[in-house]
């Protein structure tokens, strides 16, 4: 056998320690598995889609793995063993009753509410990486309302989304249920295609172009029940958006954020940050947050190894875990201020690489204004 490359798998140094951590993932998740697909490991190990894709190309030849058509399996595997296959957990949830652990199925309603995104969401704004929008899945948009209305966040509550490059405040408008919904959004095509879809179905969405990391409108503070966002992974991006969804909270209310992504290494920081608001965690689902498939993302060759391990399942970038947690009267809500150091930090690493080169963001090939 031959030895893994490393280098043609990461795309920085940083990222070394956790594939080889992932390589190791996958040869366990096999062995509990015997067969697999490219995209079922996406979903159920950890790594981003196309440094999984290049590991797993890696592992081909170096005669670890065996691809047969697109099935994917441990070359050790005595093939007269039966086929123990561990079942992932059942996407979704059945609202109507209370969550169980990971076995959950999306009612009727919100099915029908997936059917009513997939035609909206064709007409959205291109993607962005100069703002690090990464939208998730249709489905993931749906299950975050599904699971508001499981935990009574939903009913009558004033909802307020910072940053929705999801369109997640459309999947809860459609509820009908919401007293109210308002976004923030600092990318001025986002606002106006969520307002332009929100008069046109009568829902009670409104968004704002604002950039929050510089000024809250009063008339917003302390004003919401529930809050949600999905910051950029990194600690001082995740502080910011957690401390202005507190300032625009009541003095009780609920957060919801979506945090340790699966394609890099999990940090404490995050955790620490919540403790340090005085803020209580009540549930942390994992697996839960889905990031869509970003074609653009993709080198040439990547393109080529896509090809070869392609199983046409549903595509994903990566998974995070999502988490709700409940806040009080001593909660600690002062605005967080960025040092100029940190504010050069704020930005998370697809938006460095298309400041550099803004021929790879996906809205600036399609001429997006």
């Amino acid at each position: 056998m031959t030895e893994i490359d490393y280098d043609v798998v990461i795309e920085n140094e940083s990222e070394r320690e956790f594939y080889k951590e992932t390589h190791n993932k996958i040869l366990e998740y096999l062995k509990r598995n015997k067969t697999s697909t490219f995209w079922e490991i996406v979903r159920n190990v950890q790594g981003s889609d196309r440094r999984v894709l290049r590991l797993l190309n890696q592992m081909r030849l170096a005669g670890e793995i065996a691809l047969e058509g697109v099935q994917i399996s441990s070359s050790g595997f005595n093939a007269d063993e039966p086929n123990k296959r561990v079942q992932a957990p059942a996407d979704g949830f059945n609202t109507a009753v209370k969550p169980s652990g990971l076995s959950f199925e999306l009612g009727e309603e919100y099915k029908s509410i997936i059917s009513k995104m997939e035609r909206i969401v064709k007409s959205r704004p291109v993607p962005t990486f100069f703002y690090d929008q990464r939208p998730v899945t249709i489905t993931t948009s749906v299950k975050r309302v599904a699971y508001l209305d499981s935990r009574g966040d939903l009913d009558g509550k004033r909802i307020v989304l910072i940053g929705d490059d999801d369109l997640t405040s459309l999947a809860l408008g459609l509820t009908k249920r919401a007293k109210e919904i308002v976004v923030f959004d600092i990318d001025e095509r986002l606002v106006d295609f969520i307002n332009l879809i929100s008069k046109e179905k009568r829902l009670k969405v409104r968004a704002y172009k604002y950039d929050l990391t510089k000024e809250i409108p009063s008339e917003f503070s302390g004003k919401f029940d529930i809050f949600l966002t999905d910051p950029t992974p990194n600690k001082i991006s995740f502080e910011l958006f957690i401390s202005i969804g507190l300032n625009l909270l009541a003095e009780k209310g609920v957060g919801y954020v979506s945090f340790f992504p699966t394609h890099q290494a999990k940090s404490v920081d995050f955790q620490k940050i919540l403790t340090e608001r005085k803020v209580v965690i009540t549930d942390m689902i994992p697996r839960f947050t889905e990031y869509d498939f970003v074609p653009q993302t993709y080198r040439k060759e990547d393109l080529k190894l896509l090809e070869l391990f392609d199983s046409g399942g549903e595509r994903l970038s990566f998974y995070e875990n999502n988490t709700r947690f409940e806040v009080g009267p001593k909660s600690i809500r002062e605005i967080k201020l960025l040092t100029d150091e940190e504010r050069a930090d704020f930005i998370g690493k697809a938006t460095k690489r298309v400041l550099e080169n803004p021929t790879l963001d996906p809205a600036y090939r399609k001429n997006s204004k």
